[in-house]
């Protein structure tokens, strides 16, 4: 088997920071699979087939990240990713309200979300709304993609590496990199896996 090198360490922070021999992402996904399974984590060697999205009426909600209509682009470091719309306003406007004392935790107003919502639906903005519902827009958003994020093929990967018994993210984040480029991106986005 062709073998890419790959290394790994901690960062001042406690994230694990990986290292590649090579760019070519399907020879990083080749040794990504190999670490895992050493390690003895099986890794299910299916192709990912793209979910299709649900027949929500929604432009945006039930929507799959694959076939968004209208996308935004987001950067992170050098790198600029087309992201479905609504959910880079989501994340730029939380990203703007980071100081909002539990953004995740509380919940927001059912009936103001669903208001912005249908806003947004119809070409709205974020701009007055309150981040509590907007993190609560945001993790609905999520719920309702047709497909999870980790895919339906690499959940059981996923939980396998989360049960872990070690004191890094390590095998997670290989994981992440046996995602399709579109769930990868949103994951990045989100401030949870690793850039290739």
């Amino acid at each position: 088997m062709h073998s890419t090198a790959l290394t790994h360490q901690m960062d001042a922070n406690g994230w694990t920071e990986i290292s590649f021999g090579s760019t070519d992402r399907k020879s990083i996904q080749l040794a990504a699979t190999q670490v895992l399974e050493e390690a003895g984590i099986p890794v299910n060697r299916e192709t990912i087939v793209p979910a299709e999205s649900t027949k929500s009426g929604s432009k945006y909600f039930g929507v799959s990240i694959y076939s968004a209509q209208e996308t935004s682009s987001y950067v992170i470091g050098d790198s600029t990713f087309p992201l479905p719309k609504v959910f880079v306003q989501a994340v730029q406007y939380l990203e703007s309200n980071t100081k909002c004392e539990g953004l995740f935790r509380k919940a927001g107003s059912v009936s103001r979300q669903k208001i912005l919502r249908a806003s947004l639906e119809s070409g709205g903005s974020l701009l007055e709304a309150n981040p509590h519902d907007v993190a609560g827009l945001l993790k609905q958003y999520i719920r309702e993609l047709p497909s999870p994020l980790t895919t339906r093929l690499l959940s059981p990967l996923f939980e396998r590496c989360q049960r872990l018994a070690n004191s890094s993210n390590y095998y997670t984040l290989l994981a992440c990199l046996l995602l399709p480029e579109e769930n990868l991106r949103v994951w990045r986005t989100l401030g949870y896996a690793p850039t290739v």
